[in-house]
């Protein structure tokens, strides 16, 4: 029993070590939106539900068409809006809302059966991956000079906010997937007999 205990212990700590440089160089807000765009591809392209490929296509032209809105009506204040002009630690607003866009997003589709509701989270999930993967690079592109002293902890402020937001809207989404499954919808009564 010790042995196990060892081990699971040496293990949070190799997981632990191996994601706080991640989060505290704004790299997670790459890393977590790219894994979660290439799981959603996979799951669109080997779904049997063919749907789940359009789905995923709608995801892409999404975001493609809200990059484009972002880029022409200067969204570039949306970002500092939200993070501010200078880093902070506070974190728990991107993880709260992260949480709320992945579950209330999905929400209205709670007692659907999953499968029927797979096209509508792979949309989801592959549009916002790939609206976070732009706004984490907008988050450096943005500031005209980043080697000023300060702009460098803003850009991996601005990051690590995509990166949190990234992995509360993951856990949001298996949430409401955990919810739906365990929910199943009701089947139809059984037409009655004369």
């Amino acid at each position: 029993m010790d042995a196990l205990t060892r081990w699971i212990d040496s293990l949070v700590q190799w997981l632990a070590g191996g994601l706080q440089p991640m989060v505290e160089s704004g790299n997670l807000g790459y890393l977590l939106p790219f894994l979660m765009l290439v799981v959603v591809t996979v799951t669109a392209v080997s779904s049997k539900n063919r749907m789940s490929l359009a789905g995923y296509v709608l995801g892409w032209v999404v975001a493609l068409s809200v990059m484009a809105l972002y880029l022409q009506s200067g969204g570039d204040r949306v970002i500092e809006n939200l993070t501010g002009n200078v880093p902070r630690n506070d974190l728990l607003t991107p993880g709260l809302f992260g949480l709320a866009v992945g579950f209330i997003g999905l929400f209205p589709f709670v007692r659907m059966k999953l499968s029927d509701a797979q096209p509508i989270i792979v949309a989801l999930v592959a549009g916002v991956a790939l609206l976070l993967l732009f706004l984490a690079w907008r988050a450096s592109a943005s500031i005209p000079n980043p080697s000023t002293s300060g702009l460098e902890e803003l850009i991996v402020y601005r990051r690590r906010y995509v990166g949190i937001f990234a992995l509360t809207f993951g856990i949001g989404v298996l949430a409401h997937v955990l919810v739906s499954a365990a929910n199943p919808p009701k089947p139809p009564p059984a037409p009655e007999k004369k």
